[in-house]
């Protein structure tokens, strides 16, 4: 009886250990936040995304993905620098990343195991509005092969993603202290404004304490 118990307990500690993740990987981010477009891939990239129905010029076309990406993933993105539309190239699959139209489109990039699958999804900020300037956060989840997109806006701010004093994804108030295009800025990060979360199976924003930012709501 009592090998029968530890068998039993042996196979139940091997099933967790089977189907538990563990710990996630650590987050990565962009460190200084700046974007440098480069002609790496682009004719390549271009070519794939021959079914582009955009004004982005093909000439205007840069590799946007920073170094820590492309080391500790297969994400590429590229970046129209006159329209700011940005397109995820991973595997054989192109996937646009949020829209720039009226604003800065993507503005900053991180890498971060919020699921807990062992595996890195990609997360990024982008800007966009004309007339009324708004910040988003997306993202994508390789694992399922889906973009993730929380409704939340921030307005009238751009916004950049940096990791926090205990490793944790935040989302915070950003300025634009060099531009020579939209695909090649740096970004210097302010306020922390929101933590990103990983809830009933998508990433969220939730707000920090003493965050004076908005979300969604109207427009200041």
């Amino acid at each position: 009886m009592k090998r029968i118990a530890v068998m039993l307990l042996a196979t139940v500690l091997l099933c967790f250990s089977a189907c538990s993740t563990g710990k996630s990987l650590p987050v990565l981010v962009q460190s200084p936040l700046s974007l440098c477009g480069t002609q790496d891939g682009v004719e390549a990239f271009l070519a794939e995304n021959n079914g582009y129905k955009g004004s982005g010029r093909p000439h205007s076309c840069r590799n946007i993905t920073p170094d820590f990406v492309r080391d500790h993933s297969s994400f590429q993105v590229f970046k129209y620098e006159d329209t700011c539309d940005s397109f995820l190239l991973w595997q054989d699959k192109i996937l646009p990343l949020g829209t720039g139209f009226g604003g800065l489109g993507v503005t900053s990039m991180a890498l971060a195991d919020l699921n807990e699958d062992g595996e890195y999804e990609l997360y990024f900020t982008y800007s966009f509005g004309s007339g009324i300037h708004r910040s988003m956060l997306g993202g994508f989840d390789p694992s399922e092969e889906r973009v993730l997109q929380p409704e939340e806006v921030c307005w009238n701010d751009d916004t950049v993603l940096t990791a926090g004093e205990h490793g944790e994804l935040l989302m915070s108030k950003a300025e634009i202290t060099e531009y020579t295009d939209s695909t090649s800025l740096t970004a210097t990060p302010l306020e922390p404004l929101y933590r990103v979360d990983w809830q009933d199976g998508d990433a969220a924003l939730s707000p920090l304490t003493g965050s004076q930012s908005e979300l969604e709501g109207s427009p200041r």
